[in-house]
């Protein structure tokens, strides 16, 4: 205890009545909002990171679909071939062909009647016959490629393309799960991280709560009555709380009296007990007043009674008299009373 007012201060709502040493306290919370702080950091760069991560494994992802579609596309061409365009294409070629030969035919003709007769020389002639044979081996050529082409792709080549197919179906598979894998371990990593943070922020708020209650404020207007403590430095003695007490957590070291919501805490033997009922109007009378007749009303009757020689102080250990407390409401007035008068 830092500090504390005087016995009977008459305080105002909100002024500081007591001090509570909290230095210990202030350097926990800033030892918490330094490890807030650090996680708070790691959090993010947790999320940048399992963003750029997840993005790789996405890019990865849609390369396989890519390969996959390009693995069926070219299976379903091989398998549907010959295609239109390429019979049409066969079919030019072979007309080209066949004109070619028609054509160096044509022509050798010509150049085997001049080299009869001695016009052209016979190297020059079997240039012309080099033509047709050069012409007939390409329209072979021609009709043996349509011929394999009509007859569409061998068995073997569609199971090697169609294996190619499962391949690139599993690798795609392969890839969706090492990315569902990496993103539920990366989820975890940031749920533990989370975690923390909210223990951190769970301790950082309590403490701080605590914090704040180091610095006791009057709850209203009234007189400050200190409470009693046991001092085993002065022979076990009871004395006001003071400058330099330790006090322990929801320990109540004070009260404040409003004199405007005053009560009266009287007991009543046990012989008495069933008579006292709650509401029941009450007379009293103050030996500051001793000519004024106050009323009231019982608020409260206590469930537990003390042994009589538990309220007062007495050698005679247990007097096996048992006294119960009975509280009373004043009805409106305007005596000037005050915490701890007789009445």
């Amino acid at each position: 205890l830092l500090s504390i007012l005087p016995n009977n201060t008459y305080v105002k709502k909100g002024e500081l009545v007591a001090s509570i040493d909290n230095k210990t306290m202030l350097d926990e919370i800033r030892g918490l909002e330094n490890n807030l702080n650090n996680y708070q950091r790691y959090i993010n760069l947790q999320k940048l990171t399992m963003d750029l991560n997840l993005k790789s494994y996405d890019a990865s992802v849609r390369t396989y679909r890519s390969k996959l579609k390009r693995s069926r596309e070219i299976y379903s061409y091989e398998k549907n071939k010959p295609h239109p365009h390429e019979v049409k294409t066969m079919e030019i070629n072979r007309k080209l062909a066949e004109l070619k030969l028609a054509e160096d035919e044509r022509v050798l003709k010509i150049e085997k009647k001049l080299y009869e007769k001695n016009f052209i020389s016979a190297m020059a002639y079997d240039k012309f016959v080099k033509n047709v044979k050069l012409a007939k081996e390409n329209l072979r050529q021609v009709i043996t490629e349509n011929t394999s082409l009509m007859k569409g792709v061998d068995e073997d080549k569609l199971k090697v393309l169609d294996q190619n197919i499962e391949n690139a179906k599993v690798a795609l598979e392969k890839q969706i799960e090492m990315r569902k894998r990496q993103e539920e371990s990366l989820n975890n990593k940031l749920k533990e991280t989370q975690a923390k943070i909210d223990t951190v922020l769970t301790d950082l708020n309590y403490k701080k709560k605590v914090s704040k209650q180091t610095q006791i404020l009057a709850p209203e207007d009234g007189y400050l009555r200190i409470k009693k403590k046991r001092d085993w430095s002065s022979g076990g003695v009871y004395l006001p709380y003071r400058a330099g007490n330790s006090v322990g957590q929801n320990v109540i070291i004070a009260d404040v009296i409003n004199p405007t919501k005053m009560e009266v805490s009287c007991t009543v033997n046990e012989s008495d007990y069933d008579k006292i009922k709650s509401g029941m109007p009450v007379n009293l009378e103050f030996i500051a007043y001793p000519e004024q007749t106050m009323k009231g009303k019982v608020i409260d009757i206590a469930g537990l009674g003390q042994d009589r020689n538990n309220w007062v102080d007495s050698p005679d250990g247990k007097s096996r008299v048992y006294l119960f407390e009975i509280k009373i409401e004043l009805a409106p007035n305007k005596l000037k009373l005050h915490p701890g008068m007789s009445v």
